[in-house]
């Protein structure tokens, strides 16, 4: 528990930092509006808005919108956003009004003139540990079959790790996957990927924008401890409508937008899903008769996604935005054989499905005062079965099932606050208020020994619904004076179940610039994290399981620490070094030798709670803008847990700890019909397990004929992840064909993924042989065997836009 005077001294300072401002203000007129993309009137997100004279600047919030203060003298506003050309405009007497800057999108193989220095550079934003990558620059990256994804994008940054080959979880900066807060328009998604992790949830035919916040979080965000990862979907076209379909190896896209009163109310729908076990049902399923009979096998594996969005733009001071999720995965193998005796069937898989909805509605509620309130629904539902049935010629026959469940519903209802009080301070603030309710684990047994409609028994393990009250409140503001910037804030959270738990979660982030064009930054940053995600890692199913904070069972937190510097080089290349220290406590997991099917009815049982530390080196290179587009990164981490019940109580590497990582990734325009994209990284091994000896022993038994004796073999284990795999590299290539008609656009894009066929470690099985000495002595040995996931993977897919 955590008293509140750090938030009641937080509060004091910048109580006293605006009287301050506002005795010393010089007359200003502030301007205030949104910036949109001219073509489509889509809201531009980190367009940078500045004075003439560039000694003020601001960027655009999620909704496009901003607010600036002009001094006395300024005749100018500068507007300007990647990809885009920048636009000039004249200041004229009246400020009351709402403005509307349109910018066009640029010709990058066309010479653009375009007048004053770039704003927004990365040595002049007070936030640091931030990736924003652009959309397109994903869309071109190679990836598996071809399918542009938001997370495996961002595994080729510092301080990201991809886990397994294959997986799209991201681990940022040495904590786990549920520690990552992931934001789908404003609304937490509690599992991100489908497939088990193959693919992420996120289509990028319906994103617009993915920004990625690794420390010196800001005030607003809260209830995780290691990242922010915002992905903003489009709005929808409102001057015309679009269609846009993509047919690739695994799934088929298709894309529809446009308005439905121009200018006014549009949409976006996009759809995506995978058809191999259509297309491939001959080969992945089975019939095979005998003479008395059939046996058939029957498989399923696919996902299915979808993004819908309504966008109505009441004037131009307010707007509602209403967006939908809806995704499931459905994997099983349904067996029955036929005869003339008996009949018997068998059905086992998973499913699981994400969905979000909320509704929106900002508000310009005058030149400094800007209004979001947010309604929103996010619902994860994960179910295991696995049943069999029986029946004889004469009617008699047995059933048994089994059957877990696991799920979790957040509804919630927030308000933010932008208040511009001058170009020296602004300030955000809100509040929300969550209700959650979960079932960490709902086991059913079922069995009936007589007949399919009589008799049998049933039995429930755990299953108790847990409901949760979550609170947050925060204030923050962003200080600028001269050649020194800071975002000062303070959040504070209480979430209760069987006891309350409440939390004061101070955030500084300080930057200054040199004459020299370098910031040097700073950022400190406490996180707590009420949510815990029970993952079973022996299991190649995603049998996860959020659960609550409760007795027993503490929240997580996390203190960060981080410095480095940041410069923008030959104009268009951004540098940013950083160095990081991560203190992580209260981290929760199963007891060895538990999961969700151990025999303890209570989870609170199976699970046991430690700590951890992670620190780092990263060097980021990136280019957003020209024909040449991409990064470079590389990555020095040590990351360990310690557990009093795991390893003897004794520190040991995280599971995906890599001391380095290196990555490149290119994407080239040759001309206006032939784009080149490759991305390469390497890093050092993942932390493993291992048998390190093996021994036979006798082994006495006591039974009703006397003592038996048995000779067993037993294998002693390493100490925990004391072991390395080998080196993991891959390297991904491909093209993209363009071309535009009059009325339509075409791609294709080609590649290979894994393209020099490198066989990276996916897991190890083990195996045990014997052998005899020369002298007829018995030797046996422990054979521990790498397994691999893919092997080079040719790509092709069709993309068609109308």
């Amino acid at each position: 528990m955590t008293t509140l005077r750090p938030l009641t001294l937080s509060l004091l300072i910048l109580l006293l930092s605006i009287g301050h401002t506002a005795l010393f203000a010089q007359n200003k007129t502030t301007f205030s509006g949104y910036v949109e993309d001219e073509a489509n009137g889509e809201r531009l997100i980190g367009a940078a808005v500045s004075d003439s004279l560039g000694q003020f600047g601001t960027v655009t919030n999620s909704y496009g919108y901003f607010s600036l203060s002009i001094t006395e003298g300024v005749r100018e506003l500068r507007v300007s956003y990647i990809g885009y050309q920048a636009k000039i405009l004249a200041i004229g007497s009246n400020a009351d009004s709402i403005i509307l800057v349109k910018l066009s999108a640029k010709n990058l193989l066309q010479t653009v003139e375009i007048k004053g220095q770039k704003q927004n550079r990365i040595e002049e934003r007070t936030q640091m540990s931030q990736v924003t990558i652009p959309i397109e620059q994903i869309k071109r990256m190679p990836m598996i079959l071809g399918e542009a994804d938001v997370l495996k994008a961002l595994q080729f940054l510092p301080g990201v790790k991809g886990g397994t080959e294959g997986s799209a979880g991201i681990l940022v900066r040495g904590g786990s996957q549920d520690q990552n807060l992931v934001l789908l328009d404003g609304v937490p998604v509690y599992n991100s990927t489908h497939i088990g992790g193959l693919f992420s949830v996120f289509n990028a035919d319906a994103v617009k924008n993915v920004t990625l916040t690794k420390g010196g979080f800001p005030a607003r965000f809260g209830g995780r401890l290691s990242s922010i990862l915002e992905v903003d979907t489009k709005d929808g076209n409102k001057k015309e409508f679009h269609t846009e379909a993509t047919i690739g190896l695994l799934l088929s896209k298709l894309t529809l937008e446009g308005p439905i009163f121009k200018d006014k109310l549009s949409y976006m729908i996009s759809a995506r899903r995978t058809y191999l076990d259509l297309i491939l049902s001959n080969l992945i399923n089975e019939n095979n008769p005998s003479f008395d009979g059939e046996s058939q096998t029957t498989r399923k594996i696919y996902f299915y996604d979808i993004n819908a969005k309504l966008n109505y733009r009441i004037n131009n001071s307010q707007g509602i935005y209403l967006s939908i999720y809806n995704g499931s995965d459905k994997f099983g193998v349904s067996e029955s054989n036929i005869r003339r005796t008996y009949t018997s069937l068998n059905n086992n898989g998973f499913d699981f499905q994400n969905n979000t909805a909320s509704i929106r509605w900002n508000w310009a509620i005058n030149q400094q005062f800007f209004l979001n309130a947010t309604v929103y629904s996010s619902r994860y539902n994960f179910n295991f079965e696995d049943g069999t049935a029986s029946k004889t010629q004469f009617g008699r026959g047995d059933t048994t099932s089994f059957n877990f469940k696991s799920s979790v519903e957040d509804l919630a209802a927030k308000l933010d606050f932008n208040y511009s009080l001058n170009n020296h301070h602004q300030f955000k603030f809100g509040a929300s208020l969550n209700k959650y309710n979960f079932v960490p684990s709902r086991s059913f047994f079922s069995s009936n020994n007589f007949s399919f409609d009589n008799g049998g028994k049933d039995t429930v393990i755990g299953g108790k619904n847990i409901e949760a009250l979550g609170s947050d409140v925060y204030l923050e503001d962003e200080i600028h004076y001269g050649r020194f910037r800071a975002n000062l804030g303070v959040h504070y959270s209480y979430f209760k179940t069987d006891l309350g738990f409440s939390s004061v979660q101070p955030r500084v982030s300080l930057s200054y610039l040199f004459k020299n064009g370098m910031a040097i930054k700073g950022a400190y940053s406490t996180m707590a994290q009420f949510l815990h995600l029970l993952v079973n890692d022996a299991l190649g199913v995603p049998t996860d399981s959020w659960v609550p904070s409760k007795k027993g069972v503490a929240p997580a937190e996390s203190n960060q620490i981080a410095l480095g510097i940041a410069k923008t080089m030959f104009e268009d290349y951004e540098l940013s070094v950083e160095v990081y220290q991560k203190n992580l406590k209260n981290l929760t997991g199963y007891k060895e030798g538990s999961g969700f099917l151990s025999v303890e009815p209570d989870w609170e049982e199976k699970v046991t709670q430690g700590q951890g530390t992670s620190k780092g080196f990263e060097v980021l290179i990136q280019k957003k803008e020209g024909r040449l587009t991409g990064w470079l990164s590389y990555t020095l981490s040590k990351t360990d847990r310690q557990f009093d019940d795991v390893n003897n109580g004794k520190p040991f590497p995280f599971r995906y700890d890599r001391t380095h990582e290196f990555s490149v990734v290119a994407s080239y325009k040759l001309n206006n019909k032939i784009t080149f994209s490759a991305n390469w990284s390497i890093a050092t091994g993942n932390a493993i397990t291992l048998p390190s000896s093996i021994y036979k022993s006798v082994i006495i038994k006591q039974t009703f004929d006397g003592d038996q004796y048995d000779l067993t073999t037993f294998v002693d284990y390493s100490s925990r992840n004391e072991f390395r795999t080998k080196t993991i590299h891959r390297l991904d290539v491909g093209v993209e064909f363009f071309k535009k008609r009059r009325l339509f656009e075409r791609r294709w894009n080609v590649g290979f993924y894994n393209a020099y066929n490198r066989a990276n470690p996916f897991y190890f099985s083990y195996s045990q042989s014997t052998t005899f000495s020369d002298k007829g002595r018995q030797l046996d040995t422990l054979n521990v065997r790498q397994n691999s996931l893919f092997p080079i993977l040719p790509y092709v897919s069709f993309s068609i836009k109308f």
